[in-house]
């Protein structure tokens, strides 16, 4: 399935979409996982000028960011909430390729 932004969107707007969409596949369609989830964009500045991530270590543009989840968290475990939270921290890690990682 694709789910298409069309015009141009604050991150904010984009949060509340992406979260009502995600009630509405949990609420209606007992969908309550995701898998493999691609987001193509493009960053645009106050200034209205499309933007890059560049790797301040390598000036490598990063091209592809990778998100990891990692469930061994002892502070997942030991989470007295009923719902389940990944925390990411926002490291960068940029490869060769141009790829980068969050971690």
């Amino acid at each position: 399935m694709k789910i298409k932004f069309r015009g141009q969107h604050s991150a904010e707007e984009v949060l509340e979409s992406l979260a009502a969409i995600m009630r509405m596949f949990d609420e209606q369609y007992s969908v309550l996982h995701f898998n493999d989830i691609k987001i193509s964009m493009t960053m645009i500045n106050d200034a209205g000028e499309e933007v890059e991530l560049i790797d301040a270590s390598t000036s490598e543009v990063f091209e592809v960011l990778e998100v990891h989840k990692s469930m061994d968290d002892e502070s997942l475990e030991d989470s007295d909430d009923d719902d389940e939270y990944s925390y990411i921290d926002l490291e960068l890690e940029n490869d060769d390729s141009g790829r980068g990682t969050l971690h």
